[in-house]
């Protein structure tokens, strides 16, 4: 960490790290990383890999997914238009916990579900 930057502490409501973490938890951006873990990759193909995901969406969360430097976009002069998507370095890094995060999820969606709902029931 370079000299005079404050430490970062995510339970910190003032660190700007907060910031980040509220991008990480949004609903796409963590199917969307490792997805692209799998290579570049043009809108329509993420698209069809992240089902459920509205194109308005997608879009949003790789404009925010490139604002932190995790992806980068690449445009093509052709015709029609071509644009690609790939993680940067930073980006290749959370696709492994991405990836780790959702094996997790499948390993465990059965145990989950029916302690959810059993807290129902209650």
């Amino acid at each position: 960490m370079p000299k005079n930057q404050p430490i970062a502490n995510v339970y910190s409501a003032r660190c700007p790290s907060r910031r980040v973490m509220a991008v990480l938890a949004e609903k796409w951006t963590l199917l969307v990383v490792a997805q692209l873990d799998n290579g570049p990759m043009r809108t329509a193909e993420i698209r069809r890999s992240v089902d459920g995901v509205s194109e308005k969406m997608l879009i949003q969360t790789l404009r925010k997914l490139e604002a932190f430097g995790l992806v980068s976009r690449r445009s093509y002069p052709e015709l029609p238009p071509r644009v690609e998507y790939r993680l940067t370095p930073l980006g290749r890094s959370l696709a492994r916990l991405a990836g780790l995060f959702g094996r997790w999820v499948e390993r465990n969606v059965a145990s989950l579900l029916k302690a959810n709902e059993g807290s129902r029931a209650a």
